[in-house]
């Protein structure tokens, strides 16, 4: 959950929560709230401030967290092929085994795979 994660990554730079509030602008308790699961993952621009206020943050994986929290994609079998159905059905199951950094960097090859552009000449 997003709280977890943001907790550890508070913890790893060292941060108490009225710290990482006054780097935020954020209240300690909003803070506090998120850290405990009682508030739903912030939006991007919150996530952002965190981000910006805790040195050497993991972004791809913070970011991916809240939008794991908040953002739920229906997803239609008929308009897939069999291989992207079989690949989220892996990936699916393997995500809640996995460590932040194999999360992180499953999700970075998949980004660089089908995301980004080659560039023109290969």
């Amino acid at each position: 959950m997003f709280g977890e994660h943001l907790k550890q990554l508070r913890e790893e730079a060292k941060l108490t929560q009225r710290e990482l509030a006054e780097r935020t602008g954020l209240a300690a308790t909003y803070i506090s709230d998120l850290e405990r699961n009682r508030r739903p993952a912030p939006n991007h621009d919150t996530c952002i401030k965190f981000l910006q206020a805790i040195p050497d943050s993991d972004a791809f994986t913070l970011l991916y967290q809240a939008a794991l929290s908040r953002t739920y994609v229906r997803l239609n079998k008929e308009d897939l092929s069999q291989e992207q159905w079989d690949l989220i059905s892996t990936i699916t199951a393997l995500v809640p085994t996995m460590d932040r950094y194999e999360c992180n960097r499953v999700l970075t090859r998949l980004h660089h795979e089908f995301f980004t552009e080659e560039p023109e000449g290969k």
